[in-house]
């Protein structure tokens, strides 16, 4: 996509049915092709984005009042997805030998970057929801943990 300088997903539907887009921006998908991490980049993108139509439904049950959230929730809000979201993309790429535990530095000070401030307490997490898939058979069972390690959403 040439539009943006960002990465998007969007998705329509409900679960079982539902359809996942990924709009993969030109510009970052150059960089990584300059910097020799392509496939890191297209891996992380693709999953960080089809997992929004995951996690943001979750995210969603915390705020029943849905788009009346006052700008402090809404920055919180954001700041908790994109923590899991860059938690959980490092740990599938760490998963297949995309990225190791050199990256681990680079990739955590860059998700602090792009408003993911507890990527890397949240990656810590994760090993224990693999660990227990018998008491946590998705995400979302497992999802209240991950929220539990953000914190509380402000009033």
């Amino acid at each position: 996509m040439n539009l943006l300088k960002t990465s998007m997903g969007v998705w329509n539907g409900d679960h079982p049915n539902r359809q996942v887009y990924c709009f993969c921006s030109r510009h970052w998908l150059k960089v990584g092709q300059n910097n020799n991490c392509l496939k890191t980049n297209f891996y992380h993108t693709v999953w960080h984005e089809f997992l929004h139509s995951v996690i943001n439904p979750l995210s969603d049950q915390l705020f029943p009042g849905g788009i009346t959230i006052t700008e402090e929730q809404s920055t919180w809000y954001c700041a908790l997805n994109e923590s899991i979201l860059w938690a959980i993309t490092h740990r599938l790429c760490h998963q297949l030998g995309i990225t190791s535990d050199q990256d681990n530095g680079w990739y955590f000070n860059n998700a602090r970057r792009n408003k993911a401030p507890q990527a890397e307490e949240i990656y810590a997490l994760l090993p224990q929801y693999e660990a227990d898939r018998q008491i946590y058979s998705s995400i979302a069972d497992f999802y209240p943990v991950l929220q539990a390690e953000f914190g509380n959403p402000p009033d």
